[in-house]
C-alpha cells in the first residue's frame, strides 16, 4: 500500500497496533475508576488530548516528508518557534484566566518535567528530520 507515493511497511502497521492499543488499554482501564478521587471528565480529557495529539503527531511527519528538500535546520527553527508561541500563549491566557502566573511557582521537578518533554520533542523532530 502506498500512502504519499511511499510504501508503508509491516514495522509501520504494527507500531500503529501498538499505539493503538495502548491508547485502549488506557482507555478502559478498570483501576483507575476503583479510586476516591477519580473524576470521569479527567478520563475523557485525557482521551480527547490522546487522540488530537497523534493526530498532530500524523501530521508533522507528513509535512517533514514534504519537506525533504529543505534544510533540516529550517524546520527545527521553524518547529522550536512555533512551540514557544504555543506555549507562552498558553501561560499568559492561564495567567489572564486564573489571576496568577503559576509558572513562577512550578517546583523543580515541574521544570524537569517540561525540559525533559521538551527534549524528547527535539530529538524526535531531530532524528525524524534526518530520517527523511
Amino acid at each position: 500500500m502506498l500512502v504519499n507515493k511511499e510504501r508503508v511497511f509491516a514495522l509501520d502497521y504494527l507500531g500503529m497496533l501498538l499505539c493503538f492499543g495502548g491508547v485502549l488499554g488506557i482507555a478502559f482501564s478498570k483501576d483507575q475508576a476503583s479510586s476516591t478521587t477519580y473524576d470521569p471528565s479527567t478520563r475523557n480529557t485525557g482521551l480527547c488530548i490522546s487522540f488530537t495529539l497523534s493526530w498532530v503527531f500524523a501530521c508533522v511527519v507528513v509535512s517533514i516528508r514534504r519537506l525533504k528538500d529543505v534544510d533540516y535546520s529550517v524546520v527545527l527553527f521553524y518547529h522550536s518557534c512555533f512551540g514557544l508561541c504555543v506555549s507562552t500563549l498558553y501561560i499568559l491566557v492561564e495567567a489572564v484566566l486564573a489571576e496568577e502566573l503559576r509558572v513562577a511557582s512550578f517546583t523543580s521537578w515541574q521544570y524537569f518535567v517540561i525540559l525533559l518533554g521538551c527534549t524528547f520533542d527535539w530529538l524526535g523532530l531531530s532524528m525524524q528530520t534526518r530520517a527523511f
